[in-house]
């Protein structure tokens, strides 16, 4: 199963659209969640992991070395990449998938290598964080 993209609404919500990827929902229902479920927490703390737990998935931090796990398992593992960049407060996310890496951002394609969207990333004053989240589907939990 590959990811299907979501584009970016918003200038900031690169977390409504990863999460709605990884779980397979629509944009709507994720934006709706996340206003009543955690409104708490702002855009930059990682209430995605909340979700993820809320909804049965097991998460797990790996190193980023270890990617190749999620093209392992033929989409049982989903990757969430997290980036920051210097010049701005808040930071990005990603899907990783068995074909490369789904990013929401304006402008991305559907897919992209890891290689090809990191050299992208970079070059746009990004810096990638040293671990992903591992999110397993139900059938691995």
């Amino acid at each position: 199963m590959q990811v299907v993209r979501i584009n970016q609404r918003q200038r900031d919500d690169c977390a409504i659209c990863t999460v709605a990827m990884v779980l397979s929902y629509r944009y709507e229902r994720v934006l709706e969640d996340r206003q009543q479920r955690f409104p708490q927490f702002d855009n930059k703390t990682s209430w995605w992991e909340w979700y993820f737990l809320d909804e049965g998935r097991q998460i797990e931090y790996l190193p980023l070395q270890a990617r190749d796990l999620i093209q392992d398992h033929d989409s049982n593992v989903l990757g969430v990449i997290g980036l920051k960049h210097h010049g701005h407060a808040m930071g990005h996310i990603v899907v990783l998938d068995e074909l490369g890496v789904v990013d929401p951002a304006e402008g991305f394609p559907d897919h992209m290598s890891f290689a090809d969207w990191r050299v992208a990333k970079l070059s746009q004053g990004f810096v990638l964080e040293p671990e992903f989240l591992a999110v397993l589907s139900p059938e691995m939990t």
